[in-house]
């Protein structure tokens, strides 16, 4: 309880309306719409009944508008004790903001130099390990007020365990991937241990299959390129055309020998004109 403000010492009257009796009024209103109540509808009466409608329409909006005014009137001390109230607390609004704002600040900067501190104990238990502090996880609970140097070594020692068994595995299949393409390119100090391991193996894998295709293709280029052997299109026998010769129908014969020739009745034409041309005698039979 604020000590500057005793609500003892407050009293708060409850808004009262004089000159209004509402029991009578509630009586007087009822006993004037009773009559509508039984009222029957015809086609004589319609247009006086909608000026009854029109009426009393009018007496409840103006019910209403003296009840709007009445309000206004008596919450007038409210909204004047609220915009009171309000610059009262806007005081003390004013003295926390700010030294809520150093608070926070000098809470950051107690922060950042804790966590400098707890990175530079780390990074004393990483070195000579083979690996870097980037290698490891630095969880928000190294920089709490409450965690203790015993705790972060445990930590560190643990996750230098953890990834030398990573590197271990790494080696391995960098190694036997190395011996399947006959080259040394795949490195082990390409692939960072704080990935997790079944990354880097998918890694390992792709950037050894890229180096497959790269030496297939390679390799490729070099081959000495074969000509494609040129053969002829066959020439079919009808369109053969020779001319035979005398050494054809004399050697290994005799001048004076008689030798059996068998020609095909369309070439027969040709050899004859062939042998009558070199003075040969035949017969044909």
């Amino acid at each position: 309880m604020n000590e500057l403000i005793e609500i003892t010492h407050i009293k708060a009257i409850p808004a009262k309306v004089e000159g209004l009796d509402f029991k009578a009024a509630r009586a007087a209103i009822e006993e004037k719409l009773k009559v509508y109540g039984d009222m029957v509808v015809t086609d004589e009466n319609t247009p006086d009944i909608k000026k009854i409608i029109a009426s009393l329409r009018k007496e409840s909006k103006d019910l209403n508008d003296i009840k709007i005014k009445i309000k206004k009137e008596l919450t007038k001390n409210v909204t004047d004790m609220e915009t009171e109230f309000k610059a009262l607390i806007g005081l003390y609004d004013n003295a926390v903001l700010p030294l809520d704002s150093k608070v926070k600040e000098y809470e950051r900067q107690e922060y950042e130099k804790r966590k400098k501190a707890v990175l530079e104990y780390a990074q004393g238990l990483v070195d000579g390990t083979g690996f870097t502090l980037a290698d490891l996880e630095t969880p928000e609970k190294w920089f709490n007020k409450g965690t203790s140097e015993s705790y972060i070594n445990e930590d560190v020692t643990e996750q230098i365990t953890a990834l030398k068994e990573k590197a271990s595995a790494v080696s391995e299949l960098v190694a036997a991937k190395n011996a399947i393409l006959g080259t040394n390119d795949l490195k082990v100090e390409f692939y960072s241990m704080a990935h997790p391991l079944n990354q880097l193996i998918s890694k390992i894998n792709s950037d050894y299959e890229a180096l497959k295709r790269r030496a297939e293709t390679e390799k490729a280029k070099q081959a000495p390129k074969v000509e494609p052997e040129v053969v002829p299109e066959p020439v079919p026998f009808e369109d053969i055309s020779v001319e035979p010769t005398i050494e054809d129908f004399t050697a290994p014969w005799e001048v004076n020998e008689r030798v059996p020739v068998y020609v095909d009745a369309e070439d027969l034409q040709a050899v004859m004109s062939l042998l009558k041309a070199n003075n040969i005698p035949y017969i044909v039979m």
